[in-house]
């Protein structure tokens, strides 16, 4: 008996269930959200406006100054797929090695071209769209065929813990008591959810749960003056070596009244870490974004160029008076004083949606993704990254997922 199960139906789990599949391998999928339907027609970008794509009730705490904040990452067979922007920054031929269809953007709406017109560092995206069509992993990896002959996928069903016995995986009890039995166990459920689910499960590994990374974010938006097109939310970025600029033709409801432009400026050069721990049966996060003070000195600076391409010539054109935050805060009244700007960046920084980094090595071994101390158990998902990567994460995720099935195929197991 060779049985794999296979925890969380995000982007890494649906690539990593449907690799083991091909092989011949019995794998059993487990997602606790639903299999949603593929959307329709033209999806120009992140779809965080549905919760029942999203995981509900998630909060992190992002900086020692600031309250609770909503943590949103997509909830069903996809994962973050179903809710991302589907960019992918500059792909090169190493991370080739995936099914994803990649498009270049259809169109550019008026954020991206004065962006485009207003910095030298501004390049178009690819995205992961199919004739303008979003394409999760589950579409993409999950073949009917390979579905119905040895990968079993359990939607709405949620995983309590991992057995052991000894220092030996048996596999998985879901909630209400149902027992998975399996020879190895790989957990994909996301940084935070990961980590959490082996804590739950007894698991001991040293510093689990610890070096939890995200981008620190800041949305400087705007009334968009221009009527929004069917573009692209989000086409161009520009790429610096320490920052990353996102130009966003809505935020929010596209179309809708008083519709808001954006330039989402994060850094990406992460140096401090949080952790995830696990409080009365639930995960506590703190992320611990700008913990030093040349992170938070990188985030001003970048705020500064992103407020300075906001008013530049062909983006006035576009953009009316560019807010920090929701609430109207004047980006003209804090960004040309760095003091201020900083203290309001410790209470109110956002961040990208991208954490990492909470079973690196130590937790895991490097080449295999295995739980250091245990046989048969390992993590696949961005939780095995050393550090958040420097780019937008979602291709590394696959490309990662992919290589750990051909490490596992190399030395037998898979």
């Amino acid at each position: 008996m060779n049985h794999w199960v296979v925890v969380g139906g995000g982007s890494a789990g649906c690539v990593i269930a449907a690799r083991l599949a091909a092989r011949g391998i019995a794998v059993t999928l487990v997602e606790q959200g639903p299999a949603h339907r593929a959307a329709e027609g033209m999806d120009d970008g992140p779809l965080v406006g549905d919760p029942a794509r999203l995981v509900a009730g998630l909060s992190v705490r992002r900086t020692g100054w600031a309250a609770p904040s909503l943590y949103l990452q997509g909830f069903g067979l996809g994962g973050s797929s179903l809710v991302n922007a589907g960019v992918v920054v500059q792909p090169d031929r190493a991370s080739r090695q995936h099914l994803l269809p990649l498009e270049a953007p259809w169109a550019f709406g008026p954020v991206a071209r004065a962006t485009l017109a207003a910095s030298p560092h501004a390049a178009p995206v690819a995205l992961v769209r199919r004739n303008r069509r979003r394409v999760t992993t589950a579409e993409a990896y999950l073949d009917p065929s390979v579905r119905s002959q040895n990968l079993s996928v359990l939607t709405d069903t949620r995983v309590e813990r991992i057995v052991c016995v000894g220092d030996r995986v048996v596999g998985v009890v879901a909630e209400g008591g149902a027992e998975i039995p399996a020879d190895r166990v790989v957990v994909c459920a996301g940084a935070i959810a990961t980590p959490a689910l082996l804590l739950v499960s007894g698991v001991v590994a040293p510093q689990l749960g610890e070096g939890l990374q995200d981008h620190p974010a800041v949305t400087l938006a705007a009334p968009l003056l221009e009527r929004p097109t069917d573009a692209p939310a989000i086409s161009v970025t520009v790429e610096r070596p320490d920052h990353q600029i996102v130009a966003m033709e809505h935020v929010g409801d596209a179309g809708g009244a008083g519709t808001l432009g954006a330039l989402v400026v994060g850094i990406t050069n992460v140096v401090s870490r949080g952790r995830v721990v696990v409080r009365d049966g639930r995960p506590s996060v703190e992320i611990g974004a700008l913990g030093s003070r040349r992170e938070l000195d990188d985030l001003i600076a970048a705020t500064v160029e992103a407020y300075g391409l906001a008013m530049a010539s062909p983006m006035r054109e576009v953009l009316g008076e560019v807010s920090l935050d929701e609430f109207g805060t004047r980006a003209a009244d804090l960004v040309p004083d760095a003091d201020r700007l900083g203290a309001w960046l410790r209470r109110s920084v956002g961040g990208h949606y991208h954490v990492a980094a909470t079973c690196r090595i130590g937790v895991t071994t490097h080449t295999d993704g295995a739980v250091v101390g245990y046989h048969g158990l390992y993590v696949g998902d961005a939780s095995l990254f050393p550090s958040v990567p420097a780019r937008n994460p979602y291709l590394s995720v696959i490309v990662q997922a992919e290589r750990l099935v051909n490490r596992w195929a190399a030395v037998g197991l898979a």
